[in-house]
């Protein structure tokens, strides 16, 4: 089933992305010789969703579920090796949400295991904004961070 695109998303900026920036990032991580790493973050809720249910005429349902509002965050990415060509699969998970302070030791992490690297990743706040996120990239010039195009999760 297709999901709704976001009002925000400019496919022009896509198709330009796609076009020109990712063979030159793919190019430029080639000559480097370096790892892609392709991060992202994703956020769960563990309350119950309740669409639909029955009860007998006239008598209201009576659903016996708590009323937890927890959630689990994971940050998590893939890796390409240059030569050969083998991805590997890493992730983490949070009981809160992710911050830029969280995302530093998961890079930390992936450096240990694989440098030099390319981390392409979303335009989210705590990757472009960050003060702990930037001074790790900047700390480390063999991490390159290049952006997805932004709201195109495809």
């Amino acid at each position: 089933m297709d999901q709704p695109e976001a009002r925000e998303r400019n496919d022009k900026a896509v198709a330009q992305w796609v076009a020109d920036e990712f063979p030159r990032i793919v190019r430029e991580t080639f000559e480097r010789k370096t790892h892609y790493v392709f991060l992202d973050e994703s956020g769960f809720f563990l309350a119950r969703t309740v669409r639909r249910t029955q009860a007998p005429r006239g008598k209201a349902p009576v659903l016996r579920a708590g009323n937890r509002r927890d959630k689990w965050s994971a940050t998590r990415c893939t890796t390409v090796s240059p030569v050969p060509v083998r991805p590997g699969r890493y992730f983490e998970l949070l009981d809160h949400n992710v911050h830029g302070e969280d995302v530093v030791p998961f890079l930390k992490g992936r450096h240990r295991r694989v440098d030099p690297q390319t981390v392409i990743w979303d335009r989210n706040p705590i990757h472009s904004t960050s003060k702990a996120v930037q001074a790790r990239v900047a700390k480390h010039p063999s991490v390159v961070v290049e952006d997805f195009p932004g709201y195109a999760p495809s």
